[in-house]
């Protein structure tokens, strides 16, 4: 713990404060001499004491972050155990009056000074502000605390955080493992049935991601990590107390595992503020929330257009690859639009699609698309170790004999994965290098992309290149001789620049793990921006960009926007305001490493490389005077990262090409604190979009 704990809850020290107490002005400067006697009116007699405050606390002996530990730990220590009673109301006041300092003074002096200033502010002060609120977060972590430890768990407070010892956590882990294993397939009925009061007929989602209200603290239920478990046990068992009971226990003590552990989402302005000093624990915080508390999921409506999109097309017919069985059988199931748990036998399967395959063909295909009940996320049990999770890879599961298709919104991606390995196996069995197959599923994804467009009618550019001479880039440090556009959307008043990437967010950055996470941004989020970047950075040089076909791009004094775009989602990295403070962070400093890892320092390398690349394009003089406000405040809002899932949810509100720009702006200026991309489009964007 930071030494200014140890400073300010010395036994000997009284931080009590007189709330009730209220003096007139003049009597409260004749009690501090130290007050200018030309201040005559009670505003300025507060304005004067609370940047008083302020000039007596900032100091560099304790960075802001490290201050935030201390506080945690002092209402933690009250909240959890009754301790620092009057140290902790004087902390709560003292963040009432100024927020955070950007670094403090250890200066026990100082410190009773600023103690002294805040009682003479409090006599003068009329209102009836509760300061403790800012502390609700850590009052509902102590309640969490409270029933842990009633269960016989240890739990500590330790740097401003609540700990389980590693005994406790493993008997907690135990403690649900036995649950879910006496629950059997109660604990996904459970699951589904919480799943299903969240659901959207409209768009056909589930909307996980709770809004969180000012001043409510409600834990949630991590519902993603309950589900995954759910999936390792499979068995009948018949509903009674006891399991209603079980059921009841393993949902708490899930629920207060992540509270203690601050991965539920408590805070209205959590979304909002997260500042450079906050954002790396803000985006573990995320990848883990995301992975816990959410499924990802693609309706079916859009798992249609990206499955026939990817896997049925010109292309596909001109490689010799057969995949016509797995598009039929997912077709079969498409059809049904349940989205109730399917349970059904290869026999069903082969008489549906008869004449067309055989039954051992039939047979083979389904269980190409099925998990056995003991390979489905297989001994996992840690909601932090995610490397176990594969249901994703295939739609169905077989237990105790039975087929099933659970659920199509949090399944389908099982097709899409398994029709991706079985395209990709066939191409190496026909002895295509790695570079072509690469090349290959990049011409098919770009493919599936146009034809998105053209089903909107949105007229689009696609795969142009040009060249550069040498030096054209010198003034953003890059050797590139030419560049090629994916694709280019254009309106009267914008330049809509898309570049598209296949990388996803792997099981090591759904656990938490930050670099690897960044890793996955810069291979797809800041990998595209970067390349969209240069094109918009000649743009603006030259005026026009000319291509090989001998087209031209004028900019015309448009605006330009510049989209990431992935086959995947993302989740809550690619909100509004994850993106702004993710960009914000990497353009004012580099990711450092000093560990003795070669992965982690190949990461932290990449990731610093593709960034350099972005600030040199910042720092050239076309984009300053674009971008860079006269407060010096950069502006990134036209950075913009969506899945194909999302982007097909937005043409399917567009007509034309002006419809695609004014929906994408507002993608940008649009937020909640759901985070939910798909929640915030549906409830606020298209209500301005329909209403304009």
């Amino acid at each position: 713990m930071h030494e200014l704990f140890e400073t300010l809850s010395r036994p000997n020290l009284d931080w009590s404060l007189d709330f009730n107490t209220k003096k007139d002005f003049q009597e409260v400067k004749s009690i501090e001499p130290e007050i200018p006697r030309d201040i005559n009116t009670v505003n300025r007699l507060q304005d004067y004491l609370q940047n008083r405050i302020k000039d007596i606390l900032t100091g560099s002996s304790c960075t802001d972050k490290q201050y935030e530990e201390v506080s945690n730990q002092i209402s933690l220590l009250y909240f959890c155990d009754g301790k620092h009673f009057h140290l902790f109301k004087f902390v709560a006041k003292l963040r009432s009056f100024l927020n955070h300092l950007p670094s403090y003074s250890t200066d026990l002096v100082n410190w009773k000074s600023a103690h002294r200033f805040i009682q003479l502010y409090l006599y003068t002060w009329n209102y009836r502000l509760n300061s403790l609120d800012l502390y609700k977060e850590n009052e509902t972590i102590a309640k969490a605390v409270k029933k842990l430890r009633k269960k016989h768990f240890k739990v500590t407070i330790h740097d401003g955080e609540a700990q389980l010892d590693e005994k406790s956590f493993q008997r907690l882990l135990d403690g649900i493992e036995y649950r879910k294993e006496q629950l059997g397939s109660l604990l996904n009925d459970a699951v589904l049935n919480i799943a299903d009061t969240t659901f959207n007929n409209r768009t056909g989602r589930y909307y996980l991601r709770k809004e969180i209200n000012i001043g409510e603290v409600e834990p949630q239920t991590p519902l993603g990590y309950l589900y995954n478990l759910s999936l390792t046990n499979l068995k009948n068992v018949k509903r009674s107390n006891k399991s209603k009971a079980q059921l009841k226990e393993i949902i708490e003590l899930s629920r207060d595992l992540m509270t203690i552990g601050r991965f539920q989402r408590l805070n209205y302005f959590e979304s909002i503020f997260s500042s450079e000093n906050n954002i790396l624990t803000y985006l573990r915080k995320n990848l883990i929330y995301d992975q816990a508390f959410t499924i990802p999921q693609i309706s079916n409506k859009n798992a249609n257009k990206i499955i026939y999109g990817l896997f049925n097309n010109k292309i596909i017919k001109n490689l010799e690859v057969d995949l016509s069985i797995y598009l039929d059988i997912y077709n079969e199931f498409y059809s049904r639009n349940a989205m109730s748990k399917l349970l059904f036998t290869p026999n069903e399967i082969y008489l549906s699609l008869l004449p067309q395959y055989t039954k051992k063909s039939v047979e083979a295909a389904v269980n190409t698309l099925t998990f056995d009940e003991k390979t489905i996320n297989r001994d996992y049990i840690d909601p932090f170790k995610t490397q176990s999770i594969n249901y994703f890879n295939k739609p169905f599961i077989k237990s105790f004999e039975n087929y099933f298709y659970l659920n199509p919104n949090f399944h389908v991606t099982g097709f899409i994965t398994t029709i991706y390995e079985k395209l990709i196996n066939t191409l190496k069995k026909q002895k295509r290098k790695p570079k072509e197959i690469a090349q290959i599923y990049g011409d098919l994804s770009e493919l599936f992309v146009a034809n998105l467009f053209k089903q909107r009618n949105i007229e689009y550019r696609q795969g142009l290149e040009y060249k550069l001479q040498k030096g054209e880039l010198s003034e953003i440090n890059h050797q590139a001789t030419g560049g090629e556009c994916d694709f280019i959307i254009e309106t009267p008043d914008k330049i809509i620049l898309i570049e598209q990437k296949t990388q996803t967010l792997t099981s090591k950055s759904r656990e938490g793990d930050v670099v690897t996470g960044l890793l996955n941004l810069a291979r797809s989020l800041l990998s595209s921006l970067e390349q969209a970047g240069r094109h918009e950075y000649i743009l603006r040089t030259k005026g026009f960009l000319k291509f090989t076909d001998g087209s031209i791009l004028e900019l015309k004094g448009r605006k330009i926007e510049k989209v990431a775009l992935t086959l995947f989602d993302f989740l809550s990295l690619s909100d509004v305001s994850s993106i702004r403070g993710i960009l914000m962070f990497l353009m004012n400093k580099e990711i450092s490493y000093s560990g003795d890892s070669r992965g982690v320092t190949a990461s932290v390398k990449e990731i610093n490389s593709t960034m350099e690349k972005i600030r040199n394009q910042y720092r050239s003089q076309v984009f300053r005077n674009e971008y860079l406000m006269d407060n010096n405040f950069l502006v990134t809002q036209d950075n913009l990262f969506l899945s194909a899932n999302q982007l097909i949810t937005l043409l399917d509100a567009c007509k034309n090409n002006q419809d695609f720009s004014n929906l994408l702006g507002r993608t940008k200026c649009i937020a909640n604190n759901t985070q939910d991309w798909f929640v915030i489009f549906d409830k606020l964007i298209m209500r301005f979009h329909e209403q304009s």
